[in-house]
């Protein structure tokens, strides 16, 4: 059992990184990562880097990675809060992988995050050399408690093959966008079988990007207003996606268990807003030629960052976070960062991984690729803010009432914003 055996291993080991070359001898030790990564290049990836973690490192220092698959960023972290609330260091995961925004405040706050700066200090790593714009969750009151991992930034991906036979270019403002999409929605017998454009419901994304592209904001950089929903911004961009679906170029998000980006590679969306994360999936499987470009914008060029963060739990005995940390230490590596850009679309974390040999041969032959990175640029990230998440649930919702259901209009759908903003607060002693 992992907790006997660290009881009593914590009595005889110093607690260091060094120490868990001293167990290469003995019985190995086996941590897990829980993750989001699923099937696909995305789950394939991971499995890899664990096999060849396990093969070198691992063999030589005595430790052995296992991996779990745990749903979405949503169900992982309610799987490793039901894991943190067992007390159980035999359930408890040694690694996580979280949404950066969405699920590392939640743990930091209630400290449940390893401090990785002495890790990171004893392996060498150069924090100036990630990039800066990914770096906006990494740390909480003075702590280094988790790296960019899985990170990525939506990108426009779209039919070319269509687009090339229409006259179309790639397009760079909303209204280029607007154009486009109405060229690009094909329908016959009086049926839609290709909508222009497809935009998930995520505002926490595509929606508050908007708000930097109109020069507002969802949240202020204090975390602790809605400015978008006192300057008119938000309504201006929730009357135009209204607007664009009713007018029928514009795809309703599709329902759960439906894969928009299954949608695009077959065909039936022209474009479509997702994240970079997908392009190996989207390139591999698209029955055309996939285009790339930057996100339109209103009135500047603006992206968000998103994806997960990797972490450690301090609800673990102290040996097993030392291992844990030469795992999460070898995907940090330039040679696994570069892999992971190049099998999936993931942005390459890392300033000198993308000097690889690796990364210049796919962005070469594949330039879609290079679209994600250079769009950092314009990246953007969210101020930390404590009811974040409860904001923008209930702009999902809202917003589905609004563009799914279509059973409020704008007007309601602002009310009932602006009474959950009040609401949050009042809760919150706002």
């Amino acid at each position: 059992m992992k907790k006997l055996v660290s009881l009593v291993l914590a009595v005889i080991m110093v607690l260091s990184v060094c120490c868990v070359a001293a167990m290469a001898d003995d019985e190995p030790i086996t941590v897990t990562i829980w993750h989001t990564r699923g099937s696909g290049k995305n789950g394939d990836r991971i499995l890899a880097s664990i096999e060849e973690f396990n093969n070198t490192i691992g063999k030589e220092k005595g430790i052995v990675v296992t991996e779990s698959y745990q749903g979405n960023y949503v169900n992982t972290k309610s799987a490793i809060m039901n894991a943190l609330g067992t007390g159980d260091q035999d359930i408890i995961p040694e690694i996580v992988v979280l949404e950066r925004a969405a699920g590392v405040p939640d743990f930091a706050i209630e400290g449940k995050l390893v401090d990785l700066t002495p890790y990171v200090e004893a392996s060498g790593i150069d924090m100036e050399n990630f990039q800066q714009a990914l770096l906006g969750f990494s740390y909480y009151e003075g702590e280094l408690i988790a790296l960019p991992y899985i990170r990525s930034t939506p990108v426009f991906y779209y039919n070319k093959t269509v687009a090339d036979e229409l006259g179309l270019k790639a397009p760079e403002t909303i209204e280029d966008m607007i154009e486009f999409g109405k060229k690009m929605t094909l329908v016959e017998n009086g049926e839609t079988v290709r909508y222009g454009v497809y935009m998930p419901n995520d505002p926490a994304w595509f929606i508050a990007n908007m708000m930097w592209q109109m020069n507002s904001a969802l949240f202020n950089d204090e975390g602790t207003r809605i400015p978008c929903l006192e300057d008119g911004c938000l309504e201006k961009a929730l009357t135009a996606w209204r607007q664009w679906v009713d007018e029928g170029w514009f795809a309703v998000p599709v329902p759960t268990g439906v894969s928009a980006t299954e949608q695009f590679s077959l065909g039936k969306f022209g474009a479509i807003f997702n994240s970079c994360g997908s392009m190996a999936n989207i390139l591999s499987t698209a029955e055309f030629e996939v285009g790339v470009c930057f996100l339109p914008y209103w009135d500047v060029p603006s992206a968000p960052t998103g994806g997960g963060n990797i972490a450690l739990l301090k609800d673990n005995p102290q040996e097993y976070i030392d291992a844990a940390w030469e795992f999460v230490a070898f995907l940090m590596s330039d040679e696994q960062i570069a892999l992971e850009a190049t099998k999936t679309g993931y942005l390459p974390t890392t300033k000198t991984s993308i000097e690889t040999d690796v990364i210049k041969e796919l962005w070469a032959e594949h330039p879609q690729y290079q679209v994600a990175f250079d769009q950092l640029a314009n990246g953007h990230e969210l101020p930390w803010c404590e009811f974040k998440a409860d904001f923008e649930d209930q702009m999902t919702i809202i917003c589905g009432q609004l563009i799914q259901s279509k059973e409020i209009d704008v007007a309601t759908a602002m009310q009932k914003l602006n009474e959950a903003a009040e609401n949050i607060y009042m809760e919150y002693g706002l």
